[in-house]
């Protein structure tokens, strides 16, 4: 998760958003994990 102060080309895959936010962190972890368990089924 990039956030405004932070260098995104140290990323592989830079998710812009905003990494203070305790419930932005946990949507993106909800997702990220949804699309790893929908790729483990396959």
């Amino acid at each position: 998760i990039s956030d405004t102060n932070a260098d995104p080309t140290l990323a592989d895959y830079p998710i812009p958003a905003n990494d203070d936010a305790i419930s932005s962190v946990k949507y993106i972890l909800e997702k990220v994990k949804e699309v790893i368990l929908k790729a483990k089924q396959k």
